[in-house]
């Protein structure tokens, strides 16, 4: 009778125990039978609560002071933080990889004063995901466009960007480290506050027919993941060069620019850009209606290497 009395009881503090950790815990994702369990309201209290203060303490962070020191260039000490970091080679399950992509994706977000109001206000636009431990960061270049081409606007002279992870943790974008309108990448850095943080490696070239894997924040849904296959690699021709660019069947929509796609090991393999739906008459008065198809485009993982300059 002791032993199924104990048996009872050590199976209820089993039970409890993370309950309790979840209770005591900031952490804002919750486990439920070993499942991640994104609060959106929480996270989004967490950078509205944190944001206002960090961007009064660091003014180097405003977007004038952004645009005065945007390079395009990144250090070797930058780039050796990066690449330090070797392809993941052992294959993972769907579960597995968005435990190990969310640790390393972020909430892109602006805290910028209102034109109507004109008090400030902080707000989730995009994705982004971290490349080394200590903050270097990738989103697009359309991502971070107000400062990236170097419009005066005084209505945002104050503002500023940050990111936000899943516990609520929340760092500033303290410089442009690199970027290319044509392939549509940039490369921040982050002030991380010491705090060492987890990364994607950079993978190959993902073949058509491959399959892969997102996490990004569509429309404030934070976190969500998407998988399906590369549909096409192909060149897009501009007036300067050859672009590469490859399209995925995986889902995505706006919020989810600067999200990462990974290969089953957890790699990157490209980055989301845009979308373009297909309609059935294109040119005719009713262009919008009867969409046939979306084409999801993204930036291949080689464009991000020729960008940072790697073999």
């Amino acid at each position: 009778m002791k032993k199924i009395v104990f048996h009872c009881i050590s199976k209820l503090c089993r039970c409890v125990a993370p309950l309790l950790v979840c209770v005591g815990s900031p952490v804002l994702v919750m486990a439920q039978d070993d499942v991640l369990i994104v609060d959106a309201n929480r996270i989004r209290g967490a950078y509205e609560q944190l944001v206002p203060d960090m961007v009064t303490a660091r003014p180097d962070c405003h977007f004038e002071e952004l645009r005065r020191t945007a390079v395009a260039d990144i250090t070797s000490e930058r780039l050796a933080a990066i690449t330090r970091h070797k392809m993941l080679k052992r294959h993972l399950s769907y579960e597995e990889v968005y435990r190990q992509v969310c640790r390393s994706t972020y909430v892109f977000g602006r805290y910028y004063r209102c034109p109507d109001c004109h008090n400030m206000h902080t707000m989730s636009s995009a994705t982004a995901f971290a490349l080394s431990e200590d903050g270097i960061m990738a989103t697009n270049y359309h991502v971070l466009e107000d400062v990236l081409t170097l419009r005066r606007d005084t209505t945002c002279s104050d503002s500023a960007y940050f990111v936000a992870d899943m516990q609520g943790n929340c760092f500033l974008l303290t410089k442009v480290l690199a970027y290319s309108r044509a392939d549509d990448l940039a490369v921040f850095q982050v002030d991380t506050q010491g705090k060492r943080i987890d990364c994607i490696p950079l993978g190959r070239t993902a073949p058509t027919g491959s399959h892969v894997n997102i996490v990004a924040n569509p429309d404030d849904l934070f976190y969500e993941y998407t998988e399906g296959v590369v549909t096409r690699n192909y060149i897009e021709s501009s007036r300067r060069r050859e672009l590469q660019r490859m399209e995925v069947s995986a889902g995505y929509a706006v919020g989810a620019s600067g999200g990462p796609i990974v290969d089953d090991c957890g790699n990157m393999v490209g980055m989301v850009s845009s979308t373009n739906t297909l309609y059935s008459n294109p040119y005719g008065r009713d262009e919008h209606r009867d969409p046939q198809m979306v084409v999801k485009v993204s930036i291949p993982v080689a464009c991000m290497k020729r960008l940072l300059r790697i073999e």
